[in-house]
């Protein structure tokens, strides 16, 4: 009987000392490299779940796309063409303008996609194959093309003497002041002859234009006569030049940044 109970009590002694033992390993703090491999435990099931909701994502975006029907309806033949295409414009994104990725820091001649459109001109225009290929299509270069942009702009100018009664011009603010006349944008458009129209040079003009309400409009002619009334000092017409037109100090001057 006493050596029964001696072994069971060595028995049940031995569970609590490893019971102590394995509480005691739980708590150990892992090492560097146990916690550097610990952290990339799961890798693999994030990545699946990241392409899994990127690819959700795209899916989506494509369903939604404007050109969805066009992709959908495109020929063998188009869907050649545009392969070849995609590939010309990555080749020259890397070997006609250099973008490629780079520690050098740009110097003022560094020819790069996103670059000065001024320094990457010349290059354009005798090297780039894309730019031959769009020059043969039917809207050239133009995915999406405002008025202002589709005629030069004494060509335009030239267009708004014709048009007395539909030719309309709104401003991105009311023109009150000096730094309004040289702050301000306009935007020619051909509206309707009964189109309401509001004053560009009252302090109550508002220039918001895309809502059911808004009435940012004013007819070209009356806008000369009225500008030509304040500032006789100016030629309407060479004024209205100079601000659709960026010359090439106004683009590249020593303040100018890539937010204008």
């Amino acid at each position: 009987m006493k050596k029964l109970f001696s072994k069971v009590q060595r028995k049940d002694s031995a569970k609590v000392v490893d019971g102590m033992m394995d509480a005691q390993t739980n708590h150990v703090m892992p090492g560097v490299s146990e916690a550097f491999e610990n952290s990339f435990r799961n890798v693999d099931d994030s990545r699946k779940s990241f392409e899994r909701s990127k690819r959700q994502i795209y899916e989506k975006e494509s369903a939604d796309a404007w050109d969805r029907q066009a992709k959908l309806s495109a020929s063998d033949a188009e869907r050649k063409a545009a392969a070849i295409i995609n590939k010309i414009r990555e080749d020259e994104r890397d070997n006609l303008f250099g973008n490629k990725a780079s520690e050098a820091i740009p110097g003022p001649d560094t020819l790069d996609m996103g670059g000065q459109f001024l320094t990457n001109k010349k290059r354009i225009e005798t090297r780039s194959r894309l730019f031959k290929i769009t020059k043969e299509m039917p809207k050239g270069c133009h995915l999406h093309l405002h008025f202002n942009a589709e005629l030069e702009c004494q060509k335009l100018i030239e267009q708004a003497r014709k048009l007395p009664d539909t030719m309309f011009i709104r401003s991105t603010q009311p023109m009150l002041s000096d730094k309004d006349y040289a702050e301000s944008e306009l935007v020619f458009n051909v509206m309707p002859a009964n189109t309401p129209t509001a004053d560009i040079f009252s302090p109550e003009y508002k220039p918001a234009w895309k809502t059911a309400d808004a009435r940012p409009w004013m007819r070209w002619t009356d806008f000369r006569r009225a500008l030509s009334h304040r500032r006789p000092d100016i030629n309407v017409e060479d004024w209205l030049r100079d601000k659709m037109v960026l010359n090439e100090n106004e683009v590249y001057n020593g303040w100018q940044t890539v937010n204008g």
